[in-house]
């Protein structure tokens, strides 16, 4: 938990909340506990969800992408699901985070494959957005935040996770494979999707958890501006995972960050070396200045972002 002394307003400077298409989301959303300071104040109900950091307002803007949840053809597709979330500068043209959650619901893999759908996010303003053009030859790959891999669900949930407002620049020795061996990007996101089935194989499927990801866009946090997109420094994972029988951590919960200097090559690592990237949440917070799972009571909030034990996650 951040600590502030004043409340933030969300969406000022006359930018309105865009949202994507309405449907019927399913369960329903994470009750905010009454004893929490620092809650997501916001009309919206998705701003309440357990991965949503909280929203700074500004000149930013708080998109939620819902797309269709089951069957490979898209025609059979029917419930609709909170895909995924993002907070967009519009300023910078980058996102600050995309936060999501992996459930019995969407991790299940109908090998749908890379539908390689890229495209402008039109629920940005297009003078706020980011194009094809700002990241065509600019020396770095479009870096997923919510990788394909992580959306096999469906193809509308898939093909969202190709929307520019989801992508970073990264380069290919970060986020990339040669000969078989995955870069350091690739390597946490491959191990969190390997441990979450094995955990919810074991545990009768019925675990949440709650991811928040992104790249450094604040000054001093960038390698460089390139096409008018910043180049973040750093990449974070924060972590959120709930136990639905199981007593773990406190009350059900734990949490970690991870912290990863984007490099060309240098921070490669194997599983048993991810460990070396692992900061408490509390600590990740003062390295991003976001705040990560506001939407947690203040009890839970305190204990498991105070915490860092990599063992728990199989590192």
């Amino acid at each position: 938990m951040i600590k502030k002394n004043t409340i933030l307003f969300l969406l000022t400077s006359g930018l309105c909340l865009c949202l994507t298409s309405c449907g019927d989301d399913g369960p329903v959303p994470d009750p905010i506990d009454q004893n929490n300071t620092n809650a997501n104040k916001s009309a919206t109900a998705e701003a309440s969800r357990l991965e949503i950091p909280r929203l700074v307002g500004g000149n930013n803007i708080f998109l939620v992408k819902k797309a269709k949840l089951r069957s490979k053809l898209s025609t059979n597709e029917d419930s609709m699901f909170v895909n995924f979330c993002i907070e967009w500068d519009c300023n910078k043209k980058a996102q600050r985070w995309t936060a999501y959650r992996w459930d019995i619901g969407n991790i299940v893999d109908n090998n749908i494959g890379r539908t390689e759908a890229w495209a402008e996010d039109t629920d940005i303003p297009s003078q706020y957005r980011s194009t094809l053009s700002n990241h065509a030859s600019n020396g770095y790959d479009r870096g997923h935040m919510i990788a394909s891999e992580d959306r096999q669900c469906s193809f509308s949930a898939n093909s969202q996770t190709f929307l520019l407002s989801n992508m970073q620049p990264q380069y290919n020795k970060f986020n990339g494979k040669s000969n078989n061996v995955s870069y350091v990007w690739l390597n946490l996101e491959q191990r969190l999707r390997n441990l979450y089935k094995a955990w919810n194989k074991t545990y009768n499927s019925k675990d949440t958890l709650y991811i928040v990801k992104g790249g450094t866009i604040a000054e001093g946090q960038i390698i460089e501006i390139k096409n008018t997109l910043p180049v973040p420094k750093y990449f974070f994972v924060a972590l959120l995972y709930k136990k639905a029988n199981v007593n773990i951590g406190y009350k059900g919960y734990r949490a970690i960050g991870y912290w990863i200097e984007h490099t060309n090559g240098t921070n490669t690592a194997d599983g048993s070396a991810l460990n070396n990237y692992c900061v408490s949440i509390d600590d990740l917070e003062q390295k991003t200045g976001i705040d990560f799972f506001c939407n947690l009571p203040d009890d839970i909030e305190n204990n498991v972002e105070s915490t860092r034990n990599p063992t728990q996650w199989g590192w």
